[in-house]
């Protein structure tokens, strides 16, 4: 077999972002490319979700709260829904029927 030797550049970049202060518990994570936001989901804070700006890397932080205004635990999941601008986070901890 004939070895070929071929020449080119490789482009790279400092990240983006580094969220150092997510904790380790965060599991899920949803980026809505339109809004450059993401979601994130951590089960082991007490409700705790966050929203992450891509463009300028502040956070929002905030606890889910149920229908009698006390903590609802156990956020798991995060995604985006971009054509409508709209979050759903998935508790999978509690589970109730209606």
């Amino acid at each position: 077999m004939a070895s070929t030797t071929a020449t080119g550049t490789v482009n790279y970049s400092n990240p983006v972002a580094i969220l150092s202060a997510t904790g380790p518990g965060v599991q899920g994570i949803g980026i809505n490319p339109e809004t450059e936001t993401a979601i994130m989901a951590d089960p082991t804070a007490s409700g705790g979700i966050s929203i992450f700006s891509l463009i300028d890397q502040s956070t929002q932080s905030f606890a889910l709260t149920n229908s009698s205004n006390g903590t609802e635990f156990g956020p798991s999941f995060a995604t985006y829904n971009q054509l409508t601008n709209t979050a759903y986070v998935l508790n999978t901890i509690i589970r109730r029927c209606p």
